[in-house]
């Protein structure tokens, strides 16, 4: 059982992370001559828990990343250095008339004491505003003080925020220390529960009385509405500021306008004019892209406007574009000319139209505007069409043609169907068809292979609607970081890997790189064959562990999970000849598997309850890394672990599984694999330069050679748009060969690697030149996927100009080899065809 100091130490850091973190992405961390520099790290309660028994220092940045908005205003009213003033006297003659104005207006307020030479003043909010308002906030209440404390040679005050937006966007904005962090003289900084008969006491240590003192406090102070103090203070700010930063709307011009009009009517405000000078220099920012996104997508034809827009952009891609389009269209909205403004920080304005509304009227259009309202009567099955559709072209193994044409048919009557399905299985009138369709395709690895899945349409968009129906009942997300599913609107069905796998790379990275946990042990675990080996009977009790099987509720995920549990049954028996194990490639396996693993971690956790403060796991599907104080033994944690996994018939993979023992005995070769991965990836979509055996080189070079070799893992993320096209297309040159030679890797590499070929004529040329396309393995999925891009470029007529005898050639050389399969073999036919017109 946890200790009382380490139960208030829990409910201290909760409290703190609630009120006073706004941007958990980035902390600041305290170097050993004082100065704090931005760290890439998750914020969390256990985190700040870290700081507070370690005696350390930690601060907070008061934006969201890249947005002018902020929780929190901060009075740091300080005694200057060596100016021979003192607490008291800052007190008496800052502090207490401060909070008295404070008091006189009824906003609410909490003092912290710095420990040393000062205090802080917080004001928080109960919901994000405007940086510039926060800052005209200040300056009201600042109104009888500011020429004094100008004059003040003794006594000084920092603001926070320190000044208004700029045209350029500051990226956290300004750090405070958390409170409660220790300075690096020994004391502690504190809150002040009565300032005028504080004696400015200075706290070395922490008891439980102080501790218990300190979470008094914290929940005695409470936010403020912003709305209502604006008007408390008679701050000459509409609520607009506050409350509307957007109109929900669909504008449709009377008249046709030219591009030449529209250009005239951008040039007539300060904001936009900036916005147009950027488009004008094919230099668009994101946050212009996402204005004119939210802009012209909601105006009749307005896409043809876009993409003249983003066709003079230096970075233009058409397939890029056309799908940012399609997925973003619906989630941003047109801003208010007020709100663009306090964006771009430029004049304040209260002009509340809308930027399409201002513009049109502007070129004199008459227009009709209709407000957007969320449709509550769309169907669930259409949502997980379309998102079925997105992870099909991402996840499958090979983008089958018969796949394809069946999304591109699935009427209305079909989703009818569906819904009418699954509304039976929910209430447990359904049972599982004999026929499953499905395809299988083989995955080498190293040191294995792997059979993939890609079910039929309905049965993709059938299994993958009762994972949502399911989740929405049990209320539950699990707690690893792959595969967690995308609710909002659009998209694919799991949030995109990239961001997961660098949210858990930036995770664990803490542990390597903060001086807080060198003391910590570390264990890296595999699962081996965990999809292959797992059994779905314990899943329904899992589930249903806080629910009562008799509720209505209790009963429906009863049947939702004896429908998926048959099917998967029925599926494995056709696909592999055995119920065990679970399909890889199907969304619904994907999710049921994290269920389960999830289940495990947690019961070890609880059945060891005395670790559950000392001992973290951070997984990514089937691997783990391991953290644990000092104190505890690292061989006995591995095997008490994996124990509860052997229950399960899941086992370690001994030739991945390693204890490591404490990070700081950790060699730079390890540090340098599991600590500064996400930076490294950081720095290679920044184009950074980077050290390599003592030389200078590109970022590109030392991530692809960071284990010592080449490996078509890494092809995945250097191939992706998170990289730059040009060093996409070096990446390729460089390893076109050995890509193109490859019967290794997933079917999204080798897809990303040809639409770049076809749509490169230098790496195309090379690619014929070098007679590289020889080198790919028939049959294998690489190939697969060569014909499959190939064909599709044909279709969409996307093809490099001037090349249609090259693409002939490599087409004839692939109709001769007998050893090429139906499907293939068919299409291979079918372009000879399409390329001899």
């Amino acid at each position: 059982m946890k200790d009382s100091m380490d139960l208030l130490l829990d409910e201290v850091s909760n409290e703190l992370f609630q009120k006073f973190v706004t941007n958990d992405t980035v902390v600041g961390v305290q170097r050993d001559d004082g100065i704090y520099i931005a760290t890439k790290a998750t914020v969390t309660p256990f985190l700040i828990k870290k700081m507070l028994k370690s005696g350390a220092a930690l601060g907070a940045y008061q934006q969201l990343t890249y947005l002018d908005l902020l929780r929190w205003i901060c009075f740091d009213f300080d005694c200057k250095k060596d100016a021979g003033g003192n607490v008291k006297e800052l007190k008496e003659k800052y502090v207490i008339p401060f909070t008295k104005v404070l008091d006189s207006l009824n906003i609410k307020y909490i003092i912290e004491y710095s420990g040393r030479r000062g205090f802080h003043i917080w004001i928080l909010f109960n919901r994000a505003i405007p940086k510039n308002l926060g800052y005209l906030i200040q300056d009201r209440l600042l109104d009888g003080m500011k020429s004094c404390l100008a004059a003040d040679l003794v006594y000084g005050l920092d603001r926070f925020p320190k000044v208004l937006s700029g045209k350029k966007k500051n990226k956290y904005g300004s750090m405070v220390k958390i409170p409660l962090s220790r300075h690096q003289k020994g004391t502690y900084s504190y809150f002040v529960n009565d300032i005028n008969n504080f004696s400015c006491e200075k706290i070395e240590k922490f008891d439980t009385s102080f501790l218990r003192s300190q979470l008094e406090c914290l929940k005695k102070f409470s936010v403020n509405n912003p709305i209502e103090l604006v008007e408390r203070i008679k701050l000459d700010v509409q609520q607009i500021e506050i409350e509307e930063f957007v109109k929900r709307q669909f504008v449709t011009p009377k008249e046709n306008y030219s591009f030449e009009q529209l250009e005239r009517a951008f040039e007539s405000d300060s904001a936009l004019k900036i916005i147009w000078r950027n488009i004008s220099n094919g230099k668009m920012t994101i946050c212009d892209r996402k204005i004119m996104l939210g802009t012209f997508a909601h105006i009749r034809e307005g896409e043809k406007i876009l993409w003249q827009i983003f066709k003079m952009q230096s970075n233009f891609n058409a397939e890029i574009t056309n799908e940012e389009i399609r997925k973003n269209k619906r989630v941003y909205f047109p801003l208010t000319i007020q709100y663009l403004h306090s964006i771009y920080g430029v004049s304040p304005c209260k002009d509340q139209r809308s930027i399409a509304e201002f513009v049109l009227e502007k070129m004199d259009i008459p227009f009709e505007s209709c407000e957007i309202k969320k449709s509550k009567d769309s169907l669930l099955i259409e949502s997980i069409l379309k998102k079925e559709n997105n992870y099909f072209h991402y996840n499958d193994e090979v983008l089958s043609l018969k796949i394809e044409q069946d999304f591109r048919f699935f009427s209305f009557y079909d989703i009818s169907e569906s819904n009418s399905v699954l509304k039976k299985i929910i209430a447990g009138e359904a049972e599982t068809p004999l026929d499953i369709d499905y395809m299988s395709f083989l995955r080498k690895e190293e040191k294995k292979e792997r059979i993939m899945i890609s079910l039929g349409v309905k049965e993709r968009v059938l299994t993958t609607a009762l994972i949502f129906e399911l989740v929405s009942r049990i209320q539950k997300d699990y707690k690893s970081y792959s595969y967690h599913l995308n609710l909002s609107e659009g998209g694919d069905v799991f949030s995109p890997w990239i961001n997961s796998w660098s949210k858990f790379i930036q995770d664990v990275s803490v542990f390597f790189n903060l001086k807080l946990f060198e003391d910590f042990g570390f264990i890296k675990a595999d699962l081996k064959n965990c999809y292959d080996s797992i059994f779905l009977s314990s899943l329904k009790n899992t589930l249903l562990k806080s629910i009562d099987k008799k509720e209505k509720i209790g009963k429906e995920i009863s049947n939702i999970c004896n429908y998926l549990i048959s099917f998967n049954e029925r599926l494995m028996i056709n696909a592999v000849g055995s119920q065990k194990g679970v399909p890889q490639g199907p969304a619904y396996a994907r999710v049921l598997v994290e269920f389960i693993l999830d289940s495990i971690v947690d019961e070890f956790i609880e059945k060891n309850i005395t670790l559950s403060n000392k001992v973290k796991i951070f997984r990514y599907v089937d691997d783990m890394y391991i953290f644990y104080d000092s104190t505890l033994d690292g061989e006995k944690i591995l095997m008490e672990l994996a124990s509860f996994f052997e229950k399960n018939s899941l086992f370690f993979n001994k030739e991945k599984t390693k204890i490591y023992g404490k990070i700081s005995n950790l060699s730079l070769e390890e540090l340098e694999e599991f600590g500064r991965l996400n930076q490294l990836m950081y720095d290679v979509t920044q184009e950074k330069s980077v050290l390599l055996d003592g030389d200078p080189c590109f970022a590109m070079d030392r991530f692809v050679l960071r284990n010592g070799e080449w490996s078509i893992n890494d092809a995945n993320f250097l191939l992706s748009n998170c990289i730059d096209l040009p060093n996409r297309i070096d990446f390729a040159k460089k390893h076109l060969e050995q890509i193109a030679a490859s019967d290794m890797g997933r079917g999204s590499v080798f897809r990303k690697f040809y639409k770049l070929l076809f749509s490169s004529p230098f790496l195309f040329q090379l690619f014929i030149n070098k007679e590289y396309y020889k080198e790919i393995p028939i049959n294998s999925i690489n190939f697969k996927n060569f014909i499959q891009i190939l064909f599709t470029s044909v279709q969409n007529n996307t093809l490099l100009e001037n090349k249609e005898n090259q693409l002939k050639c490599l087409v004839d050389y692939f109709s001769k080899d007998d050893g090429v399969e139906f499907i293939e073999k068919s299409i291979l036919i079918f372009l000879s065809k399409s390329l001899e017109k």
